[in-house]
């Protein structure tokens, strides 16, 4: 339906630049959170142990948020360009 796929587009494009925002939050969070994450890990030691449904596991916090980074990112880009394919 092309008025659908209009409407979608629309609200896309409104949308994609605070979706885009999301990654500076990500950072932002992950270094408000670089102190007590190690208090976590002390109390359930999981870092760098498998933990469904997590594809990747990462040996570090730093790998953690770069793989939460790096899925958004890419995830994000993909989205992007299937709906200005339409």
């Amino acid at each position: 339906d092309p008025f659908f796929v209009d409407k979608v587009k629309a609200r896309w494009e409104e949308l994609y630049p605070e979706l885009d925002d999301i990654i500076g939050f990500i950072d932002e969070q992950a270094l408000f959170l670089s102190q007590v994450q190690k208090h976590n890990f002390e109390r359930w030691p999981i870092m760098g142990v498998y933990v469904w449904p997590n594809a990747k596991v990462a040996k570090t916090y730093e790998g953690e948020i770069y793989n939460l980074w790096s899925f958004y990112y890419s995830r994000l880009r993909w989205m992007n360009s299937q709906i200005q394919s339409w």
